[in-house]
């Protein structure tokens, strides 16, 4: 079940990331984050990239959402 549920939390999430990032920069690398910091960016980078994927799809490829919508279509006999 997707985490993100609107514009704004996936803003939030985003911004998120990208403090770690920067955190992780000053370090000098991610790898200098704390354990618990890296678990974090974790969690909020595979919420953001599974919205991305529903909300944002690239170039080509089919929104996750639809992908569901046409599974579950196609399990309705007809």
């Amino acid at each position: 079940m997707m985490k993100i549920k609107t514009e704004k939390q996936f803003r939030e999430y985003q911004d998120g990331c990208e403090a770690l990032i920067r955190r992780g920069a000053e370090l000098g690398g991610m790898d200098y984050l704390s354990d618990e910091e890296k678990r974090e960016y974790i969690r909020l980078s595979d919420a953001v990239i599974e919205y991305e994927a529903a909300y944002y799809p690239l170039p080509g490829r089919a929104s996750t959402l639809t992908k569901r919508t046409m599974t579950a279509a196609e399990r309705v006999p007809v």
